[in-house]
């Protein structure tokens, strides 16, 4: 039976540590099985017949339905009901200390039901594979302290650990997860303080494994991206496999850049980048040491401080930064600028001026679009090829979806970008914007903060997030993410969110539509930065129409169900309507929408301050300047 017993390296640590690659290159090692994240075959795999990392289903994988033959006779003999409930009842870092300590008969009884599984699947997994070490990537702490109890496993844990800063802000970004088959879904974001304490207690957790007199080895990520030949050999003496690295796992691409090769596993869970095989660049991905702000980054250097002294990460230093997550020099992709404009050609200038001396590395061409105008041909430059400047005219529907149209359809850039003919970009905007959607590939559509200029005043606007949902943008309007701070993928605008509609009443709330119909496919990515400057008041083409606000909204109502269905976009869309109908003097139309938003979302401010314009007890127009001076609108 000692010969038989499978022998498992299980991964332990916090999500997000490079956990998918690190067990990948393991698995390289001859004699070692890597099988992804276990803890989740139970639901992801049986229950929700996700995909395996080799791309197929895992219920149709030819690997894993030997396994489940082997091991249960089939998948359909698991009882997935008592797997969630044994799950619960014993599989909990709650329950640490009973797995630690002296727990009851019951407690005993049902740890026992629940190792029979692992034990089965391991077993069966050492059947199929005819591999000898299984690296479980799965990293939840209690499920170490459970495997620990079982006689017929032999367990040595491999602890691995990762600047928790990197950790923290690695969780805030969202991931979609696309094993996924029915629909579309992503990966769970959590506040870095969260995470930090989590950091703490699970690593302490795993500290205390000793105390089950279980072997264990640490590893940190960044250890391993700077030497992944050393600690792979470090780690397959550890496993019992030493002199047993394969050659050519380790190379250098053409660039310089340390690559694995790495060919599709079969993973029942894990990072996305488990899909990706071939050479695959391995980074240290230090993208938090410029986009994590400042405030998050003092929140969880002081929260985990103990941790960082502990494993070595008390003296990194903020000034090692790392360009990693942003396209080298040449390869910035080409943004197409497009500026709508009639007849503001001093404020057009501005704008202009302000595209053509971004400091970003790749070619910017802007286009300036008249609508319902002759061009001024004075404008186009041609001197910079890095900074072309282009004139065109309007040849679709007249207005502001039409000229941006107009601009999308005749761009050469693989992103096009938005920018109002009175508002104007800060120099670091593009860069700074450009660096995070080439960051997150899978995202199409990004925004920034903003700075609001009315009449002698400045507001910033900050969103406080780095995501957009669509339900946020049912629920809010969230005017800082303003039109002229857009970018998105050119290819995602012509096939995909779609052009910007233009049968929308005078192209009235656009920005809006566009911003749903981004999101309804994936979340907005954000970058919370004023890199936008917007200029409200007399200027605004928009200012004072109140009744084709109303025709918008109800456009939008029309087009979009959720602002219906939504209890809080109800109450938001129906409070716009009642402030519009009040400023329109339509007393009764305003008050029988404010009762509407009110049965919606007793909550909604513009309800009650609709009702008040509405019998006059405010003046709507201050109310609105006040608002505005503050950044701020209705």
């Amino acid at each position: 039976m000692e010969e038989s017993m499978p022998s498992v390296l299980y991964v332990a640590g916090l999500g997000r540590s490079g956990s998918t690659i690190i067990e990948r290159a393991i698995a390289q090692i001859s004699g070692v099985v890597g099988v992804g994240e276990l803890i989740y075959l139970w639901d992801r795999g049986i229950q929700n017949n996700e995909r395996c990392g080799c791309g197929e289903a895992f219920l149709a994988c030819g690997f894993w339905t030997k396994v489940g033959d082997a091991a249960f006779g089939g998948w359909d003999s698991v009882d997935i009901v008592r797997m969630r409930e044994l799950i619960r009842r014993v599989d909990d870092v709650a329950n640490v200390p009973h797995l630690l300590f002296h727990s009851s008969r019951r407690f005993k009884e049902e740890l026992a039901e629940y190792l029979y599984y692992y034990e089965r699947l391991y077993g069966a997994i050492q059947q199929v594979s005819g591999c000898s070490v299984i690296v479980d990537s799965s990293k939840i702490t209690s499920l170490a302290y459970v495997l620990s109890h079982s006689p017929d496993i032999s367990l040595s844990v491999l602890h691995l650990l990762r600047d928790p800063r990197a950790v923290a802000y690695s969780w805030t970004k969202f991931k979609v997860r696309p094993e996924v088959t029915a629909g579309s879904a992503y990966m769970p974001r959590f506040r870095p303080s969260y995470v930090a304490a989590l950091y703490n207690g699970h690593h302490f957790l795993l500290e205390a494994l000793w105390l089950r007199r279980v072997e264990s080895m640490r590893l940190r990520y960044e250890d391993f991206v700077d030497e992944p030949e050393r600690w792979l050999e470090e780690v397959a003496h550890f496993a019992g496999r030493p002199g047993v690295v394969g050659s050519g796992l380790v190379a250098q691409d053409d660039s310089g850049q340390i690559v694995l090769g790495l060919p599709a596993a079969h993973t029942v869970s894990g990072n996305p980048s488990r899909f990706v095989s071939g050479d695959v660049v391995l980074r240290k991905d230090d993208a938090w040491r410029q986009k994590m702000s400042p405030r998050q980054k003092v929140v969880v250097g002081s929260l985990t401080l103990p941790s960082r002294l502990v494993y070595g990460y008390l003296k990194e230093q903020e000034s090692d930064v790392s360009m990693q997550s942003a396209p080298s020099d040449e390869h910035w992709p080409t943004v197409t600028a497009i500026v709508p404009t009639h007849d503001r050609p001093e404020l057009m200038n501005r704008a202009v001026q302000s595209i053509v001396k971004q400091d970003y590395a790749g070619t910017i061409e802007t286009l300036v679009v008249y609508d319902k105008a002759d061009p001024d041909e004075t404008l186009v430059q041609e001197d910079d090829p890095r900074r072309p400047v282009r004139v065109l005219r309007n040849v679709r529907t007249p207005g502001l979806a039409g000229a941006r149209n107009s601009g999308i359809e005749a761009a050469h850039g693989e992103l096009v970008a938005f920018c109002d003919d009175d508002d104007h970009w800060e120099p670091m905007k593009l860069r700074r914007q450009v660096g995070l959607l080439c960051s997150n590939p899978d995202a199409e559509f990004a925004t920034t903060a903003m700075v609001v200029d009315y009449e002698d005043r400045s507001s910033e606007r900050l969103a406080h997030q780095t995501s957009v949902s669509y339900t946020e943008l049912l629920r809010s309007r969230m005017a800082m993410l303003h039109s002229s701070s857009f970018l998105a993928r050119r290819e995602a605008m012509l096939d995909g969110i779609g052009l910007v509609d233009e049968t929308i009443p005078q192209s009235m709330a656009e920005d809006w539509d566009l911003l749903l119909r981004a999101a309804e496919r994936r979340p907005i990515v954000h970058l919370d930065e004023p890199l936008v400057r917007v200029q409200w008041g007399p200027t605004s083409y928009f200012a004072d129409r109140w009744k084709l606000r109303n025709e918008a909204q109800l456009w939008l109502l029309e087009r979009h169900p959720g602002f219906g269905t939504d209890r809080r976009a109800a109450g938001l869309t129906y409070g716009k309507l009642a402030y519009g109908c009040a400023m329109v003097g339509d007393r009764r139309q305003a008050l029988r929408w404010a009762r509407r938003a009110i049965r919606a979302n007793w909550r909604e401010p513009r309800a009650y301050l609709a009702a008040a314009v509405a019998v006059r007890l405010l003046d709507g127009q201050w109310l609105l300047g006040q608002l505005n001076r503050r950044g701020h609108g209705i």
